[in-house]
């Protein structure tokens, strides 16, 4: 990996104002999180990617940047306490405004919300979501990795969610900024391929 690595994320910290200590011991919290074994998508290797385009923006900022790090280290999904890890960590220790912004830039990457339409957000959203608009086997890799990771959901009802899910990316522009406008058409091709593969094994039935 290129950008989540240790040495970036001391990095962030360090100019943050935190020690080393504090720097190794967040990391090592972190990369226990997104190494647990039923990840298959939601890994390191997603926080990797998401620097990676972040770093192509040129639009860079300790909240997005945190926010990155910090949107999937809870296994659930879930937004909420994803933000309450970050809080745990840093709440205290750096500038409130800093805080603030990171928890709203977390919040922001719940895609059962309503999308915003401008921001900051929407780039972290965008950054987010570049998965949808991958060469073809590279997503369908990607369905496959999310669906191991909810392997515990029975097959109809996963088929169900999962398309309720992805029709809503398709009610609104999957993307806001550039260079992302640009993978709009692959994306929603990607999208509507998938929802097609799901309501053919689950008998043409959302």
């Amino acid at each position: 990996m290129r950008f989540a690595t240790i040495k970036r994320f001391s990095k962030l910290c360090l100019e943050a104002g935190l020690s080393s200590d504090f720097a190794a011991s967040a990391w090592s919290e972190l990369q226990m999180r997104y190494s647990e074994s039923h990840r298959h998508y939601h890994n390191l290797k997603h926080i990797d990617q998401m620097l990676s385009w972040l770093e192509s923006t040129g639009a860079s900022s300790p909240a997005l940047e945190l926010a990155i790090w910090y949107h999937d280290p809870r296994s659930e999904e879930n937004e909420l306490l994803s933000a309450d890890v970050f809080a745990a960590q840093f709440g205290g220790l750096v500038a409130s405004e800093l805080c603030a912004d990171v928890r709203r830039l977390i919040l922001a990457t719940d895609h059962r919300r309503d999308r915003p339409i401008m921001g900051d957000e929407t780039l972290l959203i965008d950054i987010d979501l570049s998965i949808q608009a991958a060469p073809d086997a590279e997503y369908d890799h990607y369905c496959a990795a999310i669906r191991q990771e909810y392997a515990f959901v029975p097959s109809d009802h996963y088929r169900r969610a999962r398309c309720s899910v992805m029709s809503k990316f398709l009610t609104q522009p999957i993307y806001f900024n550039e260079p992302f406008t640009s993978f709009e058409t692959r994306a929603r091709a990607n999208i509507e391929r998938e929802i097609e593969q799901l309501l053919s094994e689950n008998g043409g039935e959302r």
